[in-house]
């Protein structure tokens, strides 16, 4: 049983906690993770199971992004993981994925990574020059069948993803949806698609690796993003209790009546100019 106080409460939902990853549940995270990669649609569609090589740089990825970034989780009152996303902050540094690159074996995960990679850089450069590129990059999530169905749930987990970006600076959620039941979820919770990637046409050093989607009806991948407002600093709070109303109150008099006391009228003024 791992304590709680060790970790960072991001949200409650009925009897769940959104908390961050502590070191502790990493390979618990993991497991599940990986569960979720061996059962997701596009892992069968692709046929990526018949290579032994991608389940292992899955997890070299998975491990990776928990150790160095700032995953969440989901976790019920018996402290059963219940779901988790996967996060990265893309700096302008971490944008071009190196570490990730560099830790894959398998063409066919380093295809998917040239396609979510490619997708997000097209859509970072729509953005005005003037804006900041960075994001928090919702890398890859699971929730259980049960959860996934409930919206409300949903709402607070997106929410959850989108407060974590704003205590790590970060002006936008990103999110890369591979497929259709994927935008349809992240348009309901209020992420805006600003490019997309058709998988017919995409082109990896003369190949089109993802040309089989035509037959499964998924024809594209969609760049999401959602900006969130940037946190408050504590000095620009307005006071809200009322004793701290009134004992701020005589102060403001004081400064005020102090700076009517030295400014000069209009006649001391013209008296200067003479």
């Amino acid at each position: 049983m791992v304590d709680h106080t060790l970790s960072i409460d991001w949200g409650i939902y009925k009897n769940l906690r959104i908390t961050d990853i502590h070191e502790k549940m990493r390979h618990r995270v993991r497991t599940y993770m990986m569960e979720g990669c061996r059962n997701h649609r596009l892992f069968k569609l692709l046929k990526y199971g018949e290579d032994p090589g991608v389940e292992e740089d899955m997890f070299r990825i998975v491990n990776h992004i928990l150790e160095n970034d700032c995953s969440i989780m989901v976790t019920d009152d018996q402290n059963e993981i219940r779901g988790a996303a996967l996060v990265k902050c893309m700096t302008a540094e971490a944008r071009s994925w190196t570490a990730l690159r560099l830790i894959v074996r398998s063409t066919y995960v380093s295809d998917a990574l040239e396609l979510l990679n490619t997708t997000l850089q097209n859509g970072m450069i729509l953005l005005p020059r003037d804006n900041s590129k960075d994001s928090l990059h919702f890398f890859s999530y699971r929730v259980d069948e049960n959860l996934l169905v409930d919206k409300c749930f949903m709402k607070r987990f997106y929410n959850t993803v989108c407060e974590v970006a704003r205590h790590m600076k970060m002006p936008r959620v990103t999110y890369v949806a591979l497929l259709q039941a994927d935008r349809d979820l992240v348009t309901e919770n209020d992420f805006i698609q600003i490019v997309t990637t058709i998988y017919s046409m995409f082109m990896l050093r003369n190949r089109r690796p993802f040309d089989r989607m035509r037959d499964t009806n998924e024809m594209f991948a969609g760049l999401y993003i959602k900006n969130v407002p940037p946190l408050i600093h504590f000095d620009s709070f307005q006071v809200r209790h009322p004793h701290l109303a009134t004992k701020e109150a005589p102060k403001k008099k004081v400064v005020e009546k102090r700076q009517s006391v030295h400014k000069p009228g209009p006649s001391e003024a013209d008296e200067d100019k003479n």
